[in-house]
């Protein structure tokens, strides 16, 4: 069964912000290897082994361990887990409710269990983002940002940048640091978009000195080149470039009109190494 995009952003979080050591105490190596132990465990009402299994048919894998992707199992024993007060399990049922995937669309649901998981633990970062979603559907701008940042203040690289680009298209006039940061975390991490948009700001505020205090701190401890213009240019055009390797067609067209100084060139190529290559 095919992953959609937007689990395959889902089930990479679940990789990068869970922490498995809790399920680990309770189900040993020998149950990695046998499936049938962590089912029974599950059946029994054990909700490390439940979660663990949703865990499991979303990504297809866990330990030694791998299977065919199952959206329905996955769903089945997120509820399980979810109805047994684990936090993980009720924002992937809720990713699933909003995507329609193992369960009907439904965003009644979605918004439930989105609800759930921040309740038992707050700002969770896939339910915060969930909701965030739900929000920026009603247009609830403001409130999907706050609710995008709680995300990304729990490692949500995507509900970062989904803040910082909300920010930029509906509240411009009050772009802060931060704004800055969940960009820089985003764009690190090998998001084209957020590379693009961190670019975009860098050329602008390399023009005028009124939006270049937003990268005050993105520049801290910097040696200034000659001027904050360079300085930021060439950052601007490192970012672009990063970007336009990932497809971005807009940061090709920002890159047509951009002198590229020498400085530049390496600095492009080296984040290339960084923050593009390892992302492929």
């Amino acid at each position: 069964m095919a992953v959609s995009n937007f689990f395959s952003k889902i089930a990479m979080l679940l990789i990068l912000v869970t922490v498995f050591s809790i399920y680990l105490l309770e189900i040993s190596s020998a149950d990695e290897r046998d499936l049938n132990n962590v089912i029974a465990k599950a059946e029994k009402g054990n909700v490390n082994a439940q979660y663990a299994l949703a865990v499991l048919y979303t990504t297809g894998k866990l330990g030694s361990t791998t299977v065919a992707v199952d959206s329905t199992l996955a769903a089945y024993w997120a509820r399980q887990a979810a109805s047994n007060g684990n936090a993980d399990s009720a924002g992937l049922l809720a990713a699933r409710y909003y995507e329609g995937s193992g369960v009907p669309k439904d965003l009644g649901q979605a918004q439930k269990y989105a609800l759930l998981a921040m309740k038992i633990s707050d700002g969770h970062p896939i339910g915060s983002y969930v909701f965030g979603l739900i929000l920026e559907g009603e247009k609830s701008y403001s409130s999907a940002i706050m609710f995008f940042s709680k995300a990304a203040d729990n490692g949500n690289i995507e509900a970062g940048y989904k803040a910082a680009k909300m920010t930029i298209d509906h509240q411009s006039d009050i772009i802060l640091p931060k704004t800055i940061s969940y960009l820089v975390a985003a764009a690190k991490a090998g998001h084209a978009k957020a590379q693009f948009e961190l670019g975009s700001l860098l050329r602008e505020s390399s023009k005028t000195r009124p939006t270049a205090f937003y990268f005050d701190e993105y520049f801290k401890g910097r040696k200034v080149i000659s001027s904050y213009k360079k300085l930021h240019a060439n950052e601007a055009y490192a970012w672009l470039f990063c970007a336009s390797k990932q497809s971005v067609f807009k940061a090709k067209a920002q890159l047509f009109w951009m002198s590229e100084s020498k400085e530049a060139q390496i600095l492009a190529e080296n984040y290339y190494r960084k923050y593009v290559a390892p992302f492929k």
